[in-house]
């Protein structure tokens, strides 16, 4: 518990600090720049719906990562799709900046955009997640590794999700590995570990992501009389028992309004930044951030979606013994 306690002590010391919102007003997409400390690389810009994403790792000066992030704009959150079957939602892989530091763990980023998803009911009330919302993955894993990630999905029978034909990844020996609660983050207002999604029946694991573990006081999955909407979070996943990706997810109600079509009429003034929960422990070594931010540039009318407050973390085993840097290439 001890280098969980020195993180707390460093995210609350920088929970308020990003400077990318300001960096990103300057910097063009597609190269970098210098702002004083910070320097920004870019990816290669994506069309998504009537608009773009990007992504973005800034450095300082040293050459140390602070943060990692995408800029989508206001029109990439046009029409939101309404998508039958899973993901419930369209996926867009976004390329990794060209030259990303190795002393990252982020290997890909996908954003999911969606006109809603089940759960249909949630304490007798409507779904929380069936309204118009993003999912952006930070992942541990390239976009081809993500391929062997399998998946147990609400609303099928186990006729068709245990058929190895359509579903062969369920059957993969690393399917829904269970996690040792040291590498699992810890709610700090409750001092509970985060709670593992497929243990709430039916239970469901994400293809490309693996098991969602939750926030246990997100305001949509509190008992009534408390229960909130769902407005923004951050989750984790895991597959074959190890961290594969940090969501960030935010309800569109918070960012933009929309008209009858489905096109953005306006943009809502968020700028929010909040501390992250944080595990005991990783199991590779390198700099993970310490909070995460949504924030909207009026200047470039796009929103920044971003992972920062980087620090560095040796990977350990439970016992708090130094694990070999030991990775998927």
């Amino acid at each position: 518990m001890k280098e969980h306690a020195h993180l707390r002590n460093v995210a609350a010391r920088i929970a308020g600090v990003s400077a990318v919102a300001t960096l990103i007003a300057t910097v063009g997409c597609g190269g970098s720049s210098s702002n004083s400390s910070q320097s920004a690389n870019f990816g290669t810009q994506e069309t998504v719906a009537n608009g773009t994403a990007t992504t973005y790792v800034t450095t300082n000066n040293a050459s140390v990562p602070t943060a990692i992030g995408i800029t989508v704009s206001k029109h990439a959150l046009d029409n939101s799709p309404t998508i039958v079957n899973y993901p419930n939602a369209i996926g867009y892989d976004l390329p990794m900046p060209a030259g990303q530091s190795s002393s990252i763990p982020f290997r890909s980023v996908t954003l999911f955009t969606t006109a809603g998803h089940d759960p249909q009911v949630v304490f007798g009330q409507p779904g929380p997640y069936t309204h118009p919302h993003l999912h952006i993955a930070f992942s541990l894993y390239t976009t081809q590794q993500r391929k062997a990630i399998g998946a147990r999905l609400i609303g099928l029978t186990p006729a068709v999700f245990e058929d190895p034909v359509q579903f062969p990844t369920y059957f993969d020996s690393n399917f829904d590995a269970p996690v040792d609660p040291y590498y699992v983050p810890i709610n700090q207002a409750i001092h509970t570990h985060y709670i593992d999604y497929s243990s709430i029946p039916p239970g469901q694991e994400l293809p490309t992501l693996g098991t969602v573990y939750f926030n246990p006081t997100v305001p949509e999955f509190t008992p009534p009389p408390n229960t909130g909407p769902f407005t923004t979070e951050v989750d984790y996943a895991y597959f074959a028992g190890s961290l594969s990706s940090f969501n960030i997810s935010a309800s569109l109600s918070q960012l933009v309004t929309v008209d009858g079509a489905g096109i953005v009429t306006s943009t809502l003034p968020i700028n929010l930044v909040q501390p992250l929960d944080l595990p005991d422990g990783v199991q590779v070594s390198g700099y993970y951030p310490t909070n995460y931010s949504i924030k909207y540039d009026a200047n470039r009318q796009a929103f920044n979606f971003e992972l920062g407050g980087f620090v560095f973390r040796q990977a350990t085993d439970p016992a708090g013994n130094p694990l070999p840097q030991a990775r998927a290439k």
